[in-house]
């Protein structure tokens, strides 16, 4: 079988170029999907198609001049892909989608072609007057139109002394108690300050009334008067009409201020120090630095407890601080055991550096070596020689010092001979130059 001259990866397909093809003068690699070198160089005619090289299923190969062609099945032409009232849609080279018709929309939930939601349309199929409410049932999607009280909604206009009456597709507006219609306009039969129902709102104004044709509805002023439903802590602002309420800071606001509840600050991480505690309070809160650290809560430092003496440590034990806290460490030759530093036997648990020569004596904290009888005790106990090994060792250290001691001898000896010597020498130069120093002074004499 040829051999493979070339090899290129792109991505999930091979591009390969066989010996054989390079003879005959091609040299564009092939693209292959998921075959190997050996199975898409044949020994023979280039029956490319041979090692499926195409995606299965979804195409077919066929054989090219040089090289090969993966060509696109329909799998559309199949009966039964997809289920009614779906239709089969062909995608080149990717296989086929099922898609609803267009008077259909696809279910998210069940996955199903369903009819569309009429509330959802463009266009409304009820009036202005009415609400859409959708209706689904095992046999399909339905909508009712439901009528909108524009009386309680608000969304009504009506003139002085009337009332708004709803109605099957809208509203009506009738003069009200103690009101009659004259000339398309309700008019007060009594004094409209008396009237029942009153005409202002008796909560945030007060009726005054010049005539029998006329009325004025002054504000009430509720924060002045304490007429109001704020909390306790909300401000109240007096409007016309009527007021408002303002929670004050720390508080969140509820039903326009009637409901003011607190603030949790400390749900913001970042509002204290990392190894501080936020205490939430009533419109505020409070930073506390943890225990084992000192500061205002927003800044928070270790306290060295070592170093202050703020601990408890057991005995034979030493203080180490940590951040916030410390930690008690037995000192060598102990080891922690139910709170307490506790001296480790060295010689039982076999711990211990003495000469095989010597007996282990255990001590507090620590542990003697002690040579055996026979045994000449050297270096604590951590070796032990013989007596004759010792005998030997001396006699050799004795000779060495008396050698070493004669050397001494015979050179302090020289020395003193040196000096003697030289001494000498001295007062005899001295004792001429005396003479001669002696002789002059006489002749000059």
């Amino acid at each position: 079988m040829p051999a493979v001259s070339a090899l290129l990866r792109f991505g999930k397909y091979k591009k390969i170029l066989c010996k054989a093809d390079k003879a005959k003068g091609i040299s564009k690699p092939v693209p292959v999907h998921r075959v190997t070198e050996a199975k898409i160089c044949p020994q023979k005619a280039n029956d490319r198609c041979k090692a499926n090289p195409c995606p299965a299923k979804m195409t077919t190969c066929k054989n090219t001049a040089k090289s090969y062609e993966c060509i696109d099945v329909n799998e559309c032409s199949k009966k039964g892909l997809c289920k009614s009232p779906e239709f089969c849609v062909n995608k080149k080279k990717t296989g086929y989608e099922c898609r609803c018709p267009k008077e259909l929309v696809r279910d998210k939930a069940s996955k199903k072609c369903i009819v569309p939601d009429p509330c959802k349309s463009k266009e409304s199929p009820c009036p202005s007057t009415s609400k859409c409410e959708t209706i689904r049932s095992s046999s399909g999607t339905s909508h009712r139109c439901v009528d909108i009280d524009e009386c309680l909604t608000g969304k009504y206009k009506c003139g002085d002394g009337e009332e708004c009456y709803n109605k099957e597709n809208g509203y009506e507006c009738r003069c009200a108690k103690g009101f009659t219609r004259e000339k398309g306009k309700c008019i007060a039969e009594i004094d409209p300050c008396k009237a029942d129902p009153p005409v202002c709102d008796i909560k945030t104004q007060r009726c005054v009334s010049a005539n029998r044709t006329s009325y004025e509805c002054l504000d009430i002023d509720e924060c002045s008067t304490q007429k109001h439903d704020c909390d306790k802590n909300a401000k109240c602002i007096n409007t016309e009409p009527g007021f408002k309420c303002q929670c004050i800071p720390g508080f969140k606001e509820y039903d326009n201020g009637r409901t003011c509840k607190d603030l949790n600050e400390c749900s913001n991480k970042f509002l204290c120090a990392k190894h501080a505690k936020c205490t939430n309070l009533p419109g505020s809160y409070k930073c506390q630095c943890n225990l084992g650290y000192s500061g205002d809560g927003k800044y928070c430092k270790d306290i060295n407890e070592c170093s202050k003496k703020k601990f408890k440590c057991p005995a034979h034990s030493k203080c180490h601080n940590t951040p916030g806290s410390y930690s008690c460490k037995c000192r060598h030759g102990f080891k922690l055991k139910n709170g307490r530093c506790l001296d480790v036997d060295e010689c039982k648990v076999n711990s211990h550096n003495c000469h095989k020569n010597a007996l282990c004596i255990n001590s507090v904290g620590s542990f003697k070596c002690r040579c055996k009888k026979g045994f000449e005790h050297l270096k604590d106990g951590r070796l032990c020689l013989k007596d004759e090994e010792t005998s030997k060792s001396n006699n050799t250290l004795i000779i060495i010092v008396a050698v070493s001691a004669s050397l001494l001898l015979v050179i302090l000896i020289s020395c003193c001979l040196y000096w003697q010597r030289r001494n000498k020498k001295c007062k005899k130069n001295d004792s001429e130059e005396f003479k001669t120093l002696l002789a002059d002074q006489v002749a000059q004499d």
